[in-house]
């Protein structure tokens, strides 16, 4: 199961959030997982198409137009941000994402 997880991550068929519902893991937990595994998303898989690029944007524009251009602090996106520091810094501070749950 693992082996087809992680390719199936790798080719971007999977995002980290199903991975992480997969193996019944936290969003950092999963990161940290897959690397361990040696797991990575191929950069050909973070591309995106152009519709898959103009259909976000739009998305983007419509949010930001519904709540009126006010910044929005959600606790899911601040994660998200820690978690990314973290893998550029090459630290773990998961323990620290779990003391705040």
């Amino acid at each position: 199961m693992l082996d087809a997880t992680c390719q199936a991550y790798a080719d971007g068929r999977l995002s980290i959030d199903e991975v992480a519902r997969r193996f019944v893991m936290g969003l950092a937990d999963a990161l940290v997982f897959l690397e361990e595994q040696g797991c990575r998303v191929a950069p050909a898989a973070l591309r995106l198409t152009p519709e898959a690029r103009a259909h976000l944007l739009s998305r983007i524009r419509a949010e930001r137009i519904a709540r009126g251009g006010e910044p929005r602090l959600e606790r899911q996106l601040v994660l998200r941000e820690v978690v990314a520091s973290q893998r550029l810094e090459g630290i773990d501070a998961r323990w620290v994402l779990r003391r705040r749950s």
